[in-house]
């Protein structure tokens, strides 16, 4: 042996490293080959032996020293020296890798720092806060949010889902802050993530009470922004809130009374309005100078003189005048309607009450160039036709009192021929009073006056016709406002036209009373009473009421004008209407009727005539022209409604009630369903003794698919 080692000696003197490196390799001499093989530059093959030769912690030092770090690492892996492993990654910057190791290692905020230096700021976090680092768990949160704000504001996400994560991280980060603890950090934090609830809970922790108080309100927590202010001892804004607690629970007294023990009389006025205690609401809106709501206040709770005087105060001086006109408060009405320029109405008024030489001093006033001359002149007439200035009146209105005798010019024509009668003019006052007749032999004091100038003049009484409605000439032009366009229909009350309003620039229905319901003082007393109360309904499948008006004796209505057709024309058309759609028309005439009947006013004519459908089919209520309050007494051997839809009670005399719209809505719903009436004859007699005594048939048995 002593040949191969001198062998090997020599050729390390030499130089020749690798070669001894061999010998001493074959002699088992591992030591010195591997450091012959060092020597020579074969650092991996070295490196090896060493580890062969459980030298690992050698190997791992050769490797590094010799810049093969993978390899180093590697030979750690395999020796489960991860921290060693780690450390070696972190000396070198290879901070995810160094990440890896620590993780292994178990030292999770070694991790977090790891991955810090890599810009990870999300896993960073979540690493912190596993190791209970929550303040560096927080600006770690903090730093990945930003940093997607960034990469938003370069133009590298922006969509929903970025927004989405953006959020959740400030949320996290939030969340870490309150664990620190950094309560006032996190609840600032958590009012800028818009988590009101959860932001005032924590500002409250820290006693930063209007913070608190704050974040409770818009996060629409009453309870506790009660429970809050009562501790701040701000008791009038915590009573104030109670009050939009009660009123939002329905209870709106309790939330009236608590305003008003702060004297808030528009906030109490706004929830007794809600209670229905409409003449509370009027008075605490007046207290509050709330005029407008206070007068329309007073008028729901039939206050109609405070309501006036609420108008009058609110500047509303036209509606002021119309209330007291209705109270009969007839000085009241005409101060108005002088301040208000109105001396055509106001003159009226004064003719009306018998106060004519006032009511001529204001006519007076009218300018020349005023548009309603027409009108101006008649007034002025009749004016100077009870003043017994008959030549001054007719000059005015020669040309009204030479034309036949209508709704128009009875008036004027009875006033004068009243005037010509106390002016002696016998003959010419006989003439007149008999055209008068020949147009209406009821009206006023006409056939007394006839008889008596006929006596006088020893003259035989006119013939008089029975009264009729005709038909007025289109184009006519009613109350100097409504211009007849088109005659719509006609019924038992009067007669339908589309009309435009000249004043409000609208088309509109205008329903003209026959004379003979306009001169039956009682059934007008209670026919502007009913228009009244329907002009109080507001409800989408009721016609709107704009006004009840009249041109001397000829009283009309002014209402919604609608398009469409009467589901009577849809019936003759399609015979059976769809059930669907007969259940839809049905709903909303329920709905109409539901609100109608809580105002306590009842239609008593519900029939097909009387339901309008649009083209989207919706339907509306119409013609509440012969409606009835409750509790109203029927005029003795009246019935109101239409044979075959009215009501049992109604055809044997008994007022109306809500039932009875109930009874005709089904006698209506069964023609629809069926394409007939259920109760059906040859004479009217015989129809309402069928509706008391008989039951209709079954609709099934006309038609299987109902």
């Amino acid at each position: 042996m002593a040949d191969p080692i001198r062998k090997a000696q020599k050729l390390e003197k030499k130089g020749e490293f690798h070669r001894a490196a061999e010998i001493y390799l074959s002699l088992g001499e591992h030591y010195r080959a591997i450091e012959l093989l060092i020597a020579s530059g074969e650092t991996d093959r070295a490196g090896e032996l060493l580890i062969q030769n459980n030298r690992a912690d050698e190997a791992v030092a050769l490797f590094l020293d010799r810049g093969n770090v993978n390899r180093a690492l590697e030979i750690l892996k395999q020796q489960g020296n991860f921290f060693k492993a780690a450390v070696i990654c972190k000396q070198r910057r290879r901070y995810r890798e160094a990440a890896a190791f620590y993780e292994k290692c178990g030292l999770l905020s070694e991790v977090a720092r790891m991955l810090i230096e890599e810009r990870d700021y999300r896993r960073a976090a979540d690493y912190f806060v596993r190791s209970n680092m929550f303040q560096s768990a927080a600006e770690a949160f903090e730093m990945a949010a930003k940093e997607t704000d960034q990469k938003n504001l370069f133009g590298h996400g922006g969509h929903q889902a970025d927004d989405a994560i953006r959020r959740a991280l400030w949320m996290k980060a939030a969340k870490a802050w309150e664990k620190v603890p950094n309560l006032e950090k996190a609840a600032k934090m958590y009012q800028d993530l818009l988590e009101w609830p959860i932001a005032a809970k924590l500002f409250e922790t820290i006693g930063n009470f209007r913070k608190a108080l704050f974040c409770y309100e818009q996060a629409d927590d009453k309870d506790n922004s009660i429970r809050l202010l009562r501790n701040m001892n701000m008791l009038e804004k915590a009573d104030r809130l109670m009050a939009i607690r009660s009123e939002e629970s329905g209870d709106h007294l309790t939330a009236a009374k608590l305003a008003l023990q702060h004297n808030d009389f528009a906030r109490a006025a706004e929830y007794y309005e809600k209670a229905g205690e409409y003449l509370l609401a009027g008075e605490n809106y007046e207290k509050a100078q709330a005029f407008l709501l206070a007068a329309e206040a007073y008028f729901r709770a039939d206050q109609i003189e405070k309501a006036a005087r609420m108008y009058q105060a609110s500047g509303n001086i036209d509606t002021a005048a119309q209330l007291f006109e209705q109270l009969n408060f007839v000085s009241e009405a005409v101060k108005l309607h002088v301040l208000s320029q109105n001396f055509i109405r106001a003159a009226e008024l004064l003719l009306d009450n018998d106060k004519t030489e006032e009511a001529l001093r204001l006519l007076l006033r009218v300018p020349d160039e005023h548009p309603s001359q027409r009108s101006i002149r008649r007034l002025k007439a009749l004016a100077y036709f009870r003043l017994k200035k008959v030549d001054s009146g007719y000059k005015l209105v020669s040309e009204l009192l030479d034309q036949p005798t209508s709704a128009e010019t009875v008036d004027i024509q009875y006033e004068y021929a009243n005037a010509l009668r106390e002016d002696g003019a016998l003959e010419h006052a006989l003439a007149t009073y008999q055209r008068i007749v020949e147009y209406d032999r009821n009206y006023r004091e006409t056939m007394k006056y006839l008889n008596w100038c006929a006596a006088m003049e020893e003259t035989i009484s006119a013939k008089v016709s029975d009264t009729i409605v005709g038909e007025l000439p289109i184009g006519m032009v009613i109350a100097s406002r409504y211009e007849l366009l088109e005659l719509l229909g006609k019924g038992g009350m009067g007669v339908v036209y589309r009309a435009a309003d000249r004043e409000l620039n609208l088309a509109v229905a205008l329903k003209i009373l026959r004379p003979k319901l306009s001169y039956d003082p009682d059934f007008i007393e209670m026919f502007k009473r009913e228009v009244t109360l329907a002009r109080m309904l507001a409800h989408p499948n009721i016609i709107k009421i704009y006004d009840l008006n009249r041109v001397g004796n000829l009283w009309f209505v002014s209402m919604e004008y609608l398009m469409g057709q009467e589901v009577k024309d849809i019936i003759i058309q399609q015979r059976m209407l769809p059930s669907e759609r007969v259940i839809s028309i049905g709903s909303q005439i329920l709905s109409a009727l539901d609100h109608s009947h809580s105002k306590n006013l009842i239609h008593s004519d519900i029939k097909p005539q009387n339901i309008f459908i649009d083209s989207n089919d919706h339907a509306t209520l119409v013609d509440f022209g012969i409606a009835r309050t409750l509790g109203s007494q029927v005029r003795e051997q009246t019935v109101y409604g239409t044979p075959g839809y009215i009501s049992p009670e109604q055809i044997t005399g008994n007022p109306a009630t809500q039932r009875s719209d109930i009874y005709s809505l089904g006698v209506t719903l069964y023609e629809m369903v069926t394409g007939d009436m259920p109760f059906e004859d040859e004479t009217v007699d015989q129809i309402l003794e069928n509706q008391l005594k008989r039951l209709p048939p079954a609709p099934s048995t006309l038609s299987p698919e109902i």
